[in-house]
């Protein structure tokens, strides 16, 4: 998007785009938006996450954390992976985004086989 990358699922949740039918995640969690931010409601239940990704979002948050969101949209601007949208939105594709992490062809190309094996498993699961 035009400030940064933003991660689909997060943004339906913080402007409550949920399922038709279903309640609203954000309603319930997360306060209404306020100069594009917004806070949760109550302490959250983190039992979902692994310890790797306890440690990682807080790394993240160590160093990003207090930044202002204008701070914020200048670091991700800075992200090779970023490409300027021009008012609209375009995917980030996992390739980009490894090959900025330092990932070999050869890496990249075993993790998309792995998302590839992945979304066959979904499918196959999906229709049993």
């Amino acid at each position: 998007m035009d400030k940064g990358p933003v991660l689909s699922k997060v943004l339906n949740l913080t402007t409550d785009e949920s399922s038709p039918g279903s309640p609203s995640i954000r309603a319930e969690n997360i306060s209404e938006p306020s100069h594009y931010e917004v806070t949760l409601k109550s302490e959250t239940d983190d039992d979902e996450l692994s310890e790797a990704e306890l440690a990682l979002l807080n790394e993240i948050f160590s160093e990003h954390g207090k930044k202002s969101r204008w701070e914020l949209v200048e670091f991700t601007h800075q992200l090779p992976e970023w490409i300027n949208p021009q008012g609209s939105a375009i995917a980030i594709n996992y390739r980009d985004i490894l090959k900025a992490g330092g990932k070999s062809d050869l890496e990249i190309a075993a993790v998309e086989s792995e998302l590839a094996e992945l979304a066959g498993a979904d499918l196959l699961l999906a229709s049993h």
